[in-house]
């Protein structure tokens, strides 16, 4: 890491719970090349720039935010629930990022930073549930119940916008 990286997403191996190794962890660098801490976990969390120049260069993949095919592998590759951790950090800090996905239910590429949502869950090696598809806002809300707000999607809401659980409930 000779040049100062700027706009750029930092993905290192080391964290998860105290002593784990294995979970990806996440660091940026803004416009002006300054290090911030996205989430930093276990024990080779890097908390501030340092650490990560400790770690081996093979545990560290760097993305450039302006780079359109290093954007799409972010999206290609990152579990869903990292996407979704990604997209709140960069909105909460106001920081322009596009995350490019494809919707699970109406095929449109949508960013994932400005608009996107986590539906259906699944358990992974039993040490988390994750979301297994995303889809973007607009199909989030047309396939909401309007009762309990699930999301089932929008064939499976009657003309009053309830999902058969509430239609069920309703009857009783």
């Amino acid at each position: 890491m000779t040049e100062k990286m700027k706009n750029t997403l930092v993905e290192y191996r080391g964290g998860g719970y105290d002593g784990c190794i294995f979970e990806y962890n996440f660091a940026y660098y803004d416009k002006k090349g300054k290090y911030h801490s996205i989430f930093a976990s276990g024990c080779m969390g890097c908390k501030n720039e340092e650490d990560l120049k400790k770690l081996p260069p093979q545990d560290i993949i760097y993305y450039k935010l302006g780079d359109k095919k290093d954007c799409n592998k972010i999206g290609e590759t990152f579990a869903i629930s990292n996407c979704l951790r990604l997209a709140e950090w960069f909105t909460q800090n106001n920081i322009d990022a596009y995350i490019p996905f494809v919707c699970a239910q109406c095929g449109e590429r949508f960013n994932l930073v400005v608009q996107g949502m986590g539906i259906g869950k699944h358990g992974v090696g039993g040490i988390m549930i994750d979301y297994s598809e995303l889809v973007c806002e607009d199909c989030h809300t047309i396939g909401t119940c309007g009762y309990c707000g699930e999301f089932v999607g929008e064939n499976c809401l009657d003309e009053e916008h309830r999902c058969e659980f509430c239609r069920e409930s309703d009857q009783e």
